[in-house]
């Protein structure tokens, strides 16, 4: 229960991070022009920028191949000491960045 407590709290923190900044453009672009109103601003940064988050993290690669290309091969075998731990794509940001555009989508309704 704890567990599920603080991966929730991790995961609306990220939610909370991405949206703050999609906000936070979409703020300075409605201060800077005209032709959108604050809210209507702030929605489409929330929707540009969670678009981008998910397109991003879901196309930054497989840990697999990653793995495969990563390692040292000689005379046709691996070295020993080249299975070093490989990047990996934080996931969590994908469902983060579906909720971004979620709340675009209210703040633009609201």
């Amino acid at each position: 229960m704890r567990r599920a407590a603080r991966m929730l709290a991790f995961f609306l923190g990220y939610c909370t991070l991405v949206a703050a900044v999609c906000a936070a453009g979409g703020a300075i672009f409605a201060l800077a022009s005209s032709r959108a109103t604050a809210a209507h601003a702030i929605a489409w940064a929330m929707w540009i920028g969670g678009a981008l988050l998910v397109l991003l993290v879901g196309q930054s690669g497989s840990t697999t191949r990653m793995a495969g290309e990563s390692r040292i091969v000689v005379g046709g075998r691996f070295v020993e000491g080249s299975d070093r731990p490989q990047p990996t794509s934080p996931f969590v940001l994908i469902p983060a960045g579906v909720v971004v555009i979620a709340l675009g989508v209210l703040v633009w309704l609201l």
